[in-house]
């Protein structure tokens, strides 16, 4: 018989057709904007999260490779291993200086 206290993990969803728990940890989105990029990914792994798309947007007012934005946003609960997509700001003159290398 399926027994709740020999589950060693806090867990939400339990599979009470086997001898083991099934459990899904649940997480808050940690807030990433306005950390760098690397600093970014950094929390992302500690707290069991995956880097998805990162997006360069141009933005003149933060330094570049800052976090501008991100999805899903800050506090949103999700569950191990979800990927959470960067948006990163890019100076002007980095993005002119990308195409011309494009063109060549």
């Amino acid at each position: 018989k399926f027994d709740l206290n020999t589950c060693k993990y806090k867990f939400n969803t339990i599979n009470k057709s086997s001898n083991f728990c099934k459990y899904v940890l649940n997480f808050y989105i940690p807030s990433l904007i306005g950390k760098t990029l690397s600093e970014a990914q950094k929390i992302l792994k500690e707290k069991g999260l995956r880097t998805g798309n990162i997006t360069y947007q141009i933005n003149e007012e933060l330094l570049p490779n800052t976090v501008i934005d991100q999805l899903p946003r800050e506090n949103e609960i999700v569950t191990t291993q979800k990927e959470v997509d960067l948006f990163i700001a890019q100076a002007p003159e980095q993005s002119v200086k990308k195409q011309e290398r494009e063109k060549k």
